[in-house]
């Protein structure tokens, strides 16, 4: 955006000589000089302070000075070892990552979530964290990690989303007419059956 920049000398004044402004240093030691009503640029993102200073024709000397605060930037948030593959261990210290620019208004809050694929939104309640902190996957069948964050300013990230898929339980085979009994005529029909309750059989 931009800024106005006004100054006057009020009758019965000497009247305006020079009008200067500077970002970030009282000193104005690299001023620039504008006239009454300009409009400049705003600053890059970050806390900033303009400085102006009036001076009339009769040497007097007024400043002011005035704060802009301006953040452009999500913060960014991720998590590691999201894997769409079934895995046969639990996931151990998965590392939760979250970050705002450094010309940013800072993060204001982190938070992540474990539920179905449609729960990304219950991330924004979900169990506040700070970045690098690590968790532990230990559940069985498909989990879903949900992650966001908001700055200081109210902008917030995308919500990342991971997949764990954990199966650590082994499949079930078995067959009938297994009674330990000696059989007389031969043995027919025997009927095998197999079962996994997580992965499902391959």
């Amino acid at each position: 955006g931009t800024i106005s920049l006004s100054s006057a000398d009020t009758s019965p004044g000497s009247g305006l000589a020079t009008l200067i402004y500077d970002w970030n240093d009282p000193s104005m030691n690299s001023s620039a000089s504008f006239t009454n009503g300009q409009t400049i640029n705003g600053p890059s993102d970050g806390s900033h302070t303009l400085y102006l200073k009036a001076t009339d024709v009769a040497g007097n000397e007024t400043t002011w000075s005035g704060s802009y605060k301006q953040d452009r930037s999500n913060p960014v948030v991720s998590g590691t070892d999201s894997n769409l593959n079934w895995r046969t261990e639990v996931v151990s210290g998965v590392t939760l990552s979250t970050a705002d620019d450094s010309s940013g208004s800072g993060l204001y809050e982190s938070r992540y979530y474990f539920g179905g694929n449609s729960d990304s939104n219950a991330a924004k309640t979900g169990t506040p964290f700070v970045d690098g902190y690590r968790i532990n996957i230990n559940s069985q069948g498909v989990n879903y990690l949900h992650i966001y964050a908001k700055d200081n300013s109210g902008r917030e990230s995308s919500i990342w989303t991971g997949t764990y898929k954990i199966d650590t339980v082994h499949p079930l085979a078995s067959a009938d007419k297994d009674d330990g009994d000696w059989y007389t005529a031969d043995i027919e029909d025997i009927t095998l059956s197999a079962t996994d309750p997580i992965s499902g059989l391959s």
